[in-house]
């Protein structure tokens, strides 16, 4: 809600930005180019090799710089100082003062916005913290309710469990025992399994000759076949 005010202030504020825009274009742009010394000249001084600025400097704004009014003389000028007499001194005062207008009514526009916006933003601050508080409030009562009944319930579930509890663990206890008993009698199966599997392969090790790779190859297999039934062992452990 907040994205869309700003978004709806920022276009208001760019439409009476364009307003005041065009107002200051047209003040300076009769000051500058209309009237007193460029009045009718083409924008040369009083002699061929003399040439002021008043009326031909650049501002940096292609909306005053680039403006030019075509003349069947062939030259361009910047306005047309019939249609933009500037030499009464009270028309020269107004556009000043619509100058410094619309300057001051762009700061004030924008300053506007800005209290608007930050007066919208606080009472959506206050809209938020009321809901806040009113969810804290409605989730605190549901909770202490929930926790009443969840206390009834957990004692009239202990109490109801407790008058069979023992059958129930001793049931789970021999189920229990009897899983880990047929685990642990695989295990011992396959450590029989792996215990002859290693004796063959030490008692075919053993008709070597005797050599370096004999009596590596013999206590390489007695490594793997300890580390084998250790392991075994552990997950029958474990189990238990």
């Amino acid at each position: 809600m907040l994205q869309s005010a700003r978004e709806a202030a920022e276009a208001t504020a760019q439409s009476q930005a364009e307003g005041l825009k065009k107002d200051i274009i047209y003040a300076i742009h009769v000051i500058r180019y209309s009237g007193g010394r460029d009045l009718g000249s083409y924008g040369f001084g009083n002699a061929a090799s003399s040439y002021y600025g008043k009326g031909q400097s650049l501002t940096g704004y292609d909306d005053l710089d680039l403006f030019r009014l075509e003349n069947a003389y062939g030259y361009a000028q910047a306005a047309d100082p019939n249609a933009y007499n500037n030499d009464n001194d009270d028309h020269h005062e107004a556009l000043h003062e619509m100058l410094e207008g619309a300057k001051q009514g762009f700061d004030d526009m924008i300053q506007a916005c800005k209290d608007d916006f930050a007066s919208l933003v606080d009472e959506e601050n206050q809209e938020a913290k009321n809901r806040r508080d009113q969810v804290n409030a409605d989730l605190a009562a549901a909770s202490e309710n929930a926790a009443d009944s969840l206390w009834n319930l957990a004692s009239s579930s202990e109490n109801a469990f407790s008058s069979d509890n023992g059958a129930r663990t001793e049931s789970m206890r021999e189920y229990t025992q009897s899983r880990v008993d047929v685990f642990q009698g695989k295990v011992a199966a396959e450590a029989d399994k792996v215990d002859g599997w290693f004796a063959d392969k030490l008692e075919w090790a053993e008709k070597l000759y005797d050599s370096y790779y004999k009596e590596h190859l013999i206590n390489e297999l007695n490594h793997k076949r300890d580390s084998t039934l250790a392991s075994l062992q552990a997950r029958s452990d474990m189990s238990q």
